[in-house]
């Protein structure tokens, strides 16, 4: 009876794992860590800016609207605190610094503004396949 109580314990274990990591394309995401892989390599990245990236990841991994507007941004990054009124560019500047950071890592993704909507993570080469989910 325990070495199926063990299996069980494994496999749940294995499932919450699932759960705290996933991949989009080259990008791997380990939620608890907060670590970003991209291309195998740990990218480097303040507290905010994995939010920011992993929140434009998360869309495309979970299918549906790809555009993360500056209101959902702006939430993740710093909550409904009421104290808390950033500047008007904040996420511009975290946008910059996370767009920098993919482009050092030549990741195959880039994050695109979408006019009048927000910001989208968007393969930089069309002519490659969709990325795994």
């Amino acid at each position: 009876m325990n070495q199926t109580v063990a299996r069980a314990s494994a496999a749940d274990e294995k499932d919450q794992l699932q759960l705290m990591e996933y991949a989009v394309g080259d990008l791997k995401f380990n939620l608890v860590r907060h670590i970003v892989y991209c291309n195998g390599a740990t990218l480097q990245m303040s507290g905010k800016n994995f939010l920011l990236l992993h929140t434009l990841a998360f869309k495309i991994h979970k299918g549906g609207d790809p555009v993360a507007d500056r209101d959902e941004l702006r939430w993740v990054l710093y909550g409904d605190d009421p104290g808390i009124y950033p500047a008007s560019n904040t996420i511009d500047v975290f946008v910059n610094r996370v767009r920098a950071r993919l482009k050092a890592c030549r990741s195959a993704w880039k994050i695109q503004t979408v006019r009048s909507r927000g910001y989208q993570l968007e393969l930089v080469n069309s002519n490659q396949n969709a990325p795994p989910t």
